[in-house]
């Protein structure tokens, strides 16, 4: 009774609002030393009486990569004020060890300019600062102290092979109410290549007696390499109500501040990191076309045609799909026939989430050039993949091709369609057209025009070599023909990336990922499917691309990265500032060949 009649009073106390005078623009950091692998929060805080607030812009984050985490707002009353607070959370992750700034935070509101500090974070190798951390809480210890909210994380399996899926699920209980959703930061999973496995999923549990809301995270994670992979620790923030905190106090001696936040606590749990053993791949039996695909596949691999002419290719279409790591999916290894040119014509990816497995596919096009007429027994297209559930290889083969060629055999000079036949000059072919040439009105014999004549054979001759020999060296040379294509393709690609602004913002960074591995792939001549960041940077430094020029395009695949898994929506002068940036370093390397 007591309670209710202070609520009551202090509810009828409450005067008019009005508008607070200035603002106020702060930026704070978690922590100012970590470990490279690790990852720190940037916390910018805006305080004053404002409703609408854009997004905060960050200087000078190029030795990070900037994940956008969520904001949240509150409004308190003090003294007959009103003030917002809107609080902007950004996780960050280092890319080299050093000290470095962080900032300056820039926010313009009604023409005025605010700016924060910048943070300085020294970022220390691996192993650098020793870790301390509890251990997750039993559900005894949920029992016996009747925990409001806690944290766990798992994976379905602590030992695999490389390449092999690992499910992590990280779970949140929650037994009282929250003042706002919850603020998830994913671990560090290095020396895993991951997939997030959406939607996100709530549903109730009871443990110990008492009934929690469990909202439920699931990431798929394929370890890289062999030996103990470590999964680090799952970090969940939120608030949540304390009401007891409140009317415990004296009635006459209340914070209206505290009253209004209703005795709100901020709460940050952590899960344990998890030990992952990840297993070798067995080197015994290995097949010799086996290129690194680890899952359960199918293959299918279809020749569009049975009879082709001399220099006409031939095409097999050769389609690998399953459930398992389609990124670790290479191009079939096939050896050259004889009399026969090959190359990759092309190839496309798709990715698929079937429950909690990770599956899709890869379509390879293979481009087979025979050079002489005959009939040909093209060998069968084969893939081999580690099953690791049956803990042994799988080979897939396809049905060879019994291929009529037909067309005229290239001459040793290296001219094809021109027969023998058609060389021969028979001598009843030659016609006078006169006895006697007369130069009555003139003679066309010796005119100008006479020998332009002579002169047009040779030439056209002259232009069909050499259109052939470019033509020879475009489909024998696969590092020529596909570095030649990629100025073409890259102006295409910017071009319809240009005219797509309006798309979601996953779609229209992953049409630029997918666009910069692409020209990568042919300027380099390699495979770019699959490359991890750091087999990016080392391709880059292997042709010797200058170094400002590498930290353009890696900064781009990381900002592509952002906007693909973070959640960040980007404005629209923020995608132009993006493509035209791809332009600007496409431009110059293309300039540098």
């Amino acid at each position: 009774m007591k309670k209710a009649f202070f609520l009551a009073a202090v509810l009828l106390a409450i005067p008019v609002w009005t508008v607070a005078q200035g603002l106020s623009f702060s930026a704070s950091v978690d922590k100012d030393r970590l470990e490279i692998g690790d990852q720190l929060t940037l916390t910018l805080v805006i305080t004053g009486n404002v409703q609408k607030i854009p997004e905060p812009k960050i200087r000078n984050v190029g030795d990070f990569a900037l994940y956008a985490s969520g904001r949240s707002q509150n409004i308190t009353f003090v003294n007959g004020v009103v003030t917002s607070t809107t609080q902007f959370n950004f996780v960050l992750v280092p890319k080299k060890v050093g000290t470095f700034k962080i900032g300056p935070a820039e926010l313009e509101i009604d023409g005025k300019l605010l700016q924060t500090m910048p943070q300085t974070v020294t970022i220390l190798p691996s192993g650098s600062i020793p870790k301390q951390r509890a251990p997750v809480p039993t559900e005894a210890q949920v029992r016996e102290g009747l925990k409001d909210i806690f944290v766990t994380a798992s994976v379905d399996k602590s030992k695999v092979y490389v390449s092999e899926q690992v499910t992590y699920t990280v779970k949140f209980y929650q037994a009282v109410r929250l003042f706002d959703n919850p603020e998830y930061y994913p671990p560090t999973v290095t020396g895993f290549w991951k997939e997030d496995l959406p939607p996100q999923t709530s549903r109730y549990e009871t443990v110990g007696g008492r009934r929690y809301l469990v909202s439920e995270v699931k990431m798929a994670l394929f370890p890289t390499a062999a030996g103990k992979q470590t999964i680090g620790e799952a970090t969940v923030k939120c608030k949540v109500e304390d009401l007891d905190a409140l009317f415990d106090r004296d009635p006459f001696n209340v914070d209206l501040n505290q009253f209004f936040n209703r005795g709100m606590r901020e709460r940050v749990l952590r899960s344990n990191p998890i030990n992952v053993e990840a297993l070798p791949l067995p080197e015994g039996n290995q097949p010799d076309d086996f290129t690194g695909a680890v899952g359960q596949f199918q293959m299918k691999a279809e020749w569009n045609k049975t009879a082709t002419q001399v220099n006409e290719p031939v095409t097999a279409k050769i389609t690998i799909w399953g459930t398992g790591n389609v990124k670790s999916i290479a191009e079939p290894k096939v050896s050259t026939p004889q009399n026969f040119r090959v190359f990759l014509a092309g190839s496309s990816e798709r990715l698929t989430r079937e429950g909690t497995r990770i599956g899709g596919g890869k379509t390879f096009e293979l481009s087979f050039v025979p050079r002489e007429p005959g009939s040909f027994s093209l060998p069968p297209i084969t893939f081999s993949y580690f099953d690791p559930a049956k803990r042994r290889y799988v080979s897939l083969k396809g049905q060879p091709l019994h291929l009529t060629v037909t067309g005229t055999r290239e001459l040793a000079g290296g001219y094809s369609g021109i027969t023998q036949k058609e060389l021969d000059v028979k001598q009843t072919d030659l016609r006078y057209l006169k006895k006697e040439l007369g130069d009555e009105h003139g003679s066309f014999v010796g005119s100008p025009g006479f020998w332009a004549l002579q002169t047009l054979p040779v030439l056209l001759l002259g232009a069909t070599m050499l259109m052939r020999r470019v033509r020879d060296r475009e489909e024998s040379d696969v590092s020529y023909f596909r570095s030649k294509r990629a100025s073409k393709m890259v102006k295409k690609g910017l071009k319809e990336i240009r005219a797509a602004s309006q798309l979601p913002p996953a779609e229209y960074f992953g049409r630029l990922h997918k666009m910069l591995l692409e020209y990568l792939g042919d300027r380099f001549n390699v495979a770019s499917w699959g490359m991890t960041r750091g087999e990016i940077e080392v391709l880059l430094n292997s042709n010797r691309v200058a170094e400002e020029h590498k930290v353009s395009l890696l900064e781009l695949l990381d900002l592509a990265d952002r906007a693909r898994f973070s959640g960040w929506q980007p404005s629209l002068a923020e995608r132009e500032e993006a493509l035209a940036k791809a332009e600007r370093v496409i431009r110059t390397l293309e300039g540098s060949r």
